[in-house]
């Protein structure tokens, strides 16, 4: 049980080992251990809410998961897997850029 598997952890693109937990109100990195408030996501969980809102996070590989396909290979090798992350008008900023 490590933060970056609860359902309640909000993975920051840039850095996506950091991440916020909104019930405790604070920055955590995935690898921190989880608290008592801690909930995972089954395989199916995941799957409606990829059938919800057509898509799901990976905070490992850094990529979109659009299919139940691709869910599921994520899911098994252990992957941080999320509906949401964290997003706001400057992280353009942040982001690396090719010239």
């Amino acid at each position: 049980m490590k933060c970056g598997e609860c359902r309640f952890f909000t993975p920051y693109i840039p850095h996506p080992w950091m991440g916020y937990c909104p019930v405790l109100d604070k920055v955590s990195v995935n690898e921190a251990e989880g608290c008592s408030l801690f909930r995972g996501f089954s395989l199916n969980e995941l799957s409606d809410i990829l059938d919800s809102i057509g898509h799901l996070y990976c905070a490992t590989c850094r990529t979109t998961i659009t299919s139940r396909e691709e869910l599921e290979e994520h899911y098994r090798k252990g992957h941080v897997l999320t509906p949401h992350f964290i997003v706001y008008d400057w992280l353009y900023l942040e982001t690396y850029v090719a010239d």
